[in-house]
């Protein structure tokens, strides 16, 4: 990273030193503030004397105008002309080379649309004369935000003709084409073509066409623009924009408001999956899902209070702390982005009685095993996760079983070798034929690593095997044969002649033809690997003495 010093002036930012987009006027960095790592843009000035009062002009107004919608500025330095800078809030050139991607979510480029528009609306008594597709960026929420103030002016007392010539400078410095010199249709002019950017004549709504060309034109003024597009049935039937609005508003809104909106979310996203997919990098991860997983807090804030006394809480909706919950973890684990905090949620979830957040936990658990540390699931999730095994509900037990493999890697030499294992000794006993079939695949799974010091794995697996054999219904006899080929590696050829083919050979009588059939398979596959053994043992066998190699005749042995 570069450091700067501004006329022996520390810069209170590091900035990355490659820039992730330059223009004529500007480069622009990533970087953090020194003081508390926050994420930042740093917008380097190029300076010289034909563009200076460009940017003086928007380092000037940068400072001044502080409305929604445009990059939000932390602090800007223009006292050394090498060293100007404008710096706000983290934000990313729109990415118009994903431009394919974000056009398969049409009510996600109207949303942004929106987002422009309610920007221009608080520039009515301003001329920006920069719009163009250099000039959107994407903060990290996922709004559309404008940048680039350099012809930015009052319209009250405007010169048109010093407005013409600045514009016209500003434009060639640029290498671009000057939309209108006209101070008053220039935004105008400049937003048409950025739509039209934006939605290929073929994508264009139908009852937007003849507003789109109309402001193109310059014939009509962004704020009736806006009002006409408001009027549209493509508008008002664009789930996103309503529910922007509401979620910009959460803050402020008492828990029942934020229940109400939360609501709504969980209503379009059962009415359609897609709604949620494509939409402008950041806000689902960064937007969507922080302020679901708050609302799920205060849920299972009031979860844990309710039995004593829910003070504070005006509403019960424990009911929608499975949805909400589902919703996140459908979304963190498909766009693998896990806000801060979202370990802690995980893990108090798993604190809570209910079964149906159980079993959700469960049913996601794998895909949660990379955001959690080995020592969170160990020490915080697996004392509870285990419960599940001696739950009533056999749904639940089973589901627990089958999620042992995925955080076996994760657990102590404790409480793999000596909990686990005890827990699995009673489902395989369970009263369900499911769960008992599942005991003895999930101890096949994790045998290879089971330690061979404690309690001895052979003895360990040999035990288990042997109990489901005996087992009265056949699916946890066909089991237990399913983990004797899958562990063969894991026996010696010793424990193989003294216990396992001993395991194996009820199996060979038993009542079920087919468990017959496989236990005849599986004691040759051992035996087989025992005569190996034998042959080896054979030809190194070079020291052993003649004597003993002959054959001894025992129906006449003794008689001489």
């Amino acid at each position: 990273p570069l450091h700067m010093s501004i006329s022996n002036f520390q810069f209170p930012y590091t900035i990355e030193e490659t820039a992730i987009t330059e223009t004529a006027l500007w480069q622009c960095f990533d970087g953090t503030r020194k003081a508390d790592s926050l994420p930042v843009t740093v917008f380097k000035a190029k300076r010289s004397p034909e563009n200076e009062s460009l940017i003086l002009n928007a380092v000037h107004k940068s400072k001044i105008l502080k409305i929604p919608g445009l990059c939000t500025v932390l602090e800007t330095f223009d006292s050394d002309p090498q060293s100007t800078f404008i710096v706000t809030e983290r934000v990313v050139p729109f990415p118009w080379d994903n431009l394919g991607s974000l056009s398969q979510n049409k009510f996600g480029v109207e949303l942004g649309i929106s987002q422009l528009l309610a920007t221009l609306g608080f520039l009515k008594n301003f001329v920006l004369g920069t719009l163009s597709k250099d000039s959107v960026f994407i903060n990290i929420k996922g709004e559309w935000v404008l940048f680039g103030l350099e012809l930015c002016s009052s319209k009250e007392g405007l010169s048109a003709f010093e407005f013409a010539s600045r514009a016209r400078s500003y434009y060639n410095i640029i290498g671009s084409q000057l939309p209108c010199e006209d101070p008053n249709t220039i935004d105008s002019m400049g937003l048409g073509l950025l739509i039209k950017s934006l939605m290929a004549p073929s994508c264009l709504p139908k009852d937007w066409i003849v507003n789109v060309n109309m402001i193109s034109d310059g014939k009509i003024t962004i704020e009736n623009f806006r009002k006409r597009l408001e009027n549209t049935e493509t508008w008002r039937s664009n789930p996103l924009i309503n529910f922007y609005q509401e979620l910009r508003e959460l803050h402020i809104k008492d828990p029942q408001g934020k229940l109400v909106v939360m609501s709504n979310l969980e209503n379009l996203y059962l009415e359609s999956r897609e709604i949620f997919r494509n939409l402008t990098p950041g806000m689902i991860e960064n937007f969507i899902i922080p302020e679901l997983c708050e609302i799920i807090k205060l849920l299972m804030t009031q979860s844990i209070s309710s039995a004593a006394s829910p003070i504070g809480m005006n509403f019960n909706a424990s009911h929608k702390l499975v949805p909400f919950l589902a919703i996140v973890l459908d979304l963190t684990s498909e766009t693998n982005t896990f806000p801060v905090g979202f370990n802690d949620l995980i893990t108090q979830s798993f604190k809570l009685p209910d079964r149906q957040v159980r079993f959700l936990l469960l049913i996601y658990l794998p895909k949660l095993i990379g955001p959690l540390s080995k020592s969170e699931i160990s020490s915080r999730i697996y004392p509870h996760f285990i419960q599940g095994l001696t739950d009533s509900d056999a749904t639940l037990r089973l589901q627990t079983l089958k999620t042992i493999p995925c955080i076996v890697s994760c657990l102590t030499e404790r409480q793999l070798n000596n909990e686990l294992l005890r827990f699995l000794a009673k489902t395989q006993v369970d009263s369900d034929v499911e769960i008992r079939t599942w005991t003895v695949i999930i101890i096949s799974k994790i045998s290879t690593i089971l330690s061979t010091s404690v309690g001895n794995r052979s003895n360990i697996l040999a035990t288990a095997f042997t109990k489901s054999l005996k087992d009265p219904q056949v699916k946890p006899r066909l089991a237990a044969l399913y983990g004797l080929e899958k562990s063969i590696e894991l026996f010696d050829v010793n424990t193989i002649a003294n216990k396992i083919l001993t395991v194996i050979a009820p199996g060979l009588l038993d009542k079920s033809p087919i468990v017959r059939g496989r236990a005849k398979i599986l004691f040759e596959e051992y035996l087989e690997k025992l005569e190996k053994e034998a042959q080896l043992i054979q030809t190194n066998d070079s020291t052993a003495d003649s004597e003993d190699v002959k054959d001894i005749d025992f129906e006449n042995y003794g008689c001489d």
